[in-house]
């Protein structure tokens, strides 16, 4: 518990111990219901096994174009593991092929207490059209540009 600022003996809990960012505004897109990489990744070498790491995402310029029914979806992975599939499901769906794309965003926070090693570690984005209707995109246009920030948290 919790007794004067120390927890288990130690003033470092939540303390957070490295940042690492990257972003980008390359365009990424897909026609298949197959993921596909978006352009967004990030690196990061744990100091220990055991703290968390908080892994915030915000993919910007998603768009769909070209069919009715057609959806984005995206997904985190941690190296070639999905570790959260979709993290945002039917973003950008077009219900009307007469009707505009539709550009926004989407912004996750996952907390990874799982990964359980000191090596580096690449977590990434990836996007699909669902179910293989239209065109799915991200950083539509050279004002997007999409960011992932990872924190990693000392533990008790």
């Amino acid at each position: 518990g919790l007794t004067s600022g120390f927890v288990n003996g130690t003033t470092n809990v939540g303390k957070i111990l490295q940042i690492k960012h990257a972003s980008t505004s390359t365009a990424a897109s897909s026609t298949s219901d197959t993921y596909a990489d978006t352009n967004l990744s990030c690196t990061i070498t744990p100091t220990s096994a055991s703290n968390t790491l908080l892994v915030e995402i915000t993919q910007n310029g998603c768009a769909v174009s070209g069919s009715n029914f057609a959806a984005l979806r995206l997904r985190l992975l941690r190296d070639s593991t999905a570790i959260v599939d979709p993290f945002s499901g039917d973003l950008a769906y077009r219900y009307d092929s007469s009707a505009s794309n539709r550009i926004g965003s989407s912004g996750f926070v996952y907390k990874d207490t799982t990964y359980n090693s000191t090596s580096a570690i690449t977590y990434k984005t990836q996007l699909k059209a669902n179910s293989g209707y239209g065109t799915a995109s991200v950083q539509t246009g050279s004002a997007y540009h999409s960011s992932i920030l990872i924190m990693e948290v000392a533990s008790a």
